[in-house]
């Protein structure tokens, strides 16, 4: 899951520092514009629905919170 989520994250980002170890993605890769497309891409591919309201801001600052919160949201619909 973690690599699909680089991978979706290289599309809407157009950036390869997706790939690398250690980066703030809020700080430095996604814009407000990428990180609602990017929560757009999430639910539809996964299966999940995320209010406005839930939405992870420091979850979303690395990739392993990104899948954390991805499967934290696909338990909730089990």
């Amino acid at each position: 899951m973690k690599d699909k989520i680089k991978d979706i994250l290289y599309s809407v980002c157009d950036d390869e520092r997706v790939y690398e170890d250690g980066i703030d993605l809020l700080e430095e890769v996604i814009d407000s514009m990428a990180l609602i497309e990017l929560i757009s891409i999430l639910e539809e591919e996964f299966s999940i629905v995320v209010s406005p309201t839930e939405i992870p801001l420091d979850s979303l600052r690395t990739i392993d919170g990104i899948t954390e919160f991805v499967e934290g949201k696909i338990s909730e619909n089990e």
